[in-house]
C-alpha cells in the first residue's frame, strides 16, 4: 500500500524516520514539489499548523535538471530563494544513501543540507539540517 502525504501528517517521528530508513533513495526529482512541514524542531506540525506553514512559510521545492539544481519557493508570493546542488551521495543523519540538497556551493546557509528518500511514487520524504543537527522533517509531492 502506497503511503500518502495525508499519512505522512499524521505519522510520529519514529514513524517517518522507520519510513525514512526502509525507503529507497529514488530518483532525483525533476519539477515542482508542493510542500508540507510534519515535525519543525521536533514538535508535530503536521495538522492543521502545516497548512498555515506552506501558505505563509513554505511552498516547497522546485527541482531542475541539467544541471540537477533546486529552489525554494517561499512566502505568499512563491518567492524563488535558497538555490542549492542536488546529488546522490551518503547520509549525513544515518545510514545509507540519500539524495542530498546542498546549499553549502550556492547559499549563505552553508551548514544546510537537506535529505531527501522516495517513500512512494512522486512523494519523498525529507529531514532538512542545520549541520547534523535536525531542523524540519517535510514531504514532498510532485
Amino acid at each position: 500500500m502506497a503511503v500518502t502525504i495525508k499519512d505522512l501528517r499524521r505519522m510520529s517521528q519514529p514513524e517517518l524516520e522507520q519510513l525514512f530508513n526502509s525507503s529507497p533513495v529514488g530518483d532525483i526529482p525533476n519539477g515542482k514539489g508542493t510542500g508540507t512541514a510534519l515535525f519543525v524542531f521536533g514538535i508535530h506540525v503536521g495538522g492543521w499548523p502545516s497548512s498555515i506553514i506552506r501558505f505563509l512559510a513554505w511552498q516547497g521545492k522546485v527541482f531542475t535538471r541539467d544541471p540537477d539544481m533546486m529552489i525554494n519557493s517561499v512566502s505568499p508570493f512563491r518567492v524563488k530563494a535558497l538555490k542549492a546542488g542536488v546529488y546522490k551521495a551518503k547520509r549525513i543523519l544515518g545510514d545509507g544513501d540519500a539524495i542530498i540538497v546542498d546549499y553549502s556551493q550556492t547559499s549563505i546557509f552553508t551548514r544546510a543540507t537537506d535529505e531527501l528518500r522516495e517513500v512512494a511514487p512522486s512523494i519523498y520524504l525529507g529531514n532538512a539540517l542545520w549541520g547534523k543537527k535536525r531542523m524540519t522533517i517535510f514531504a514532498l509531492e510532485l
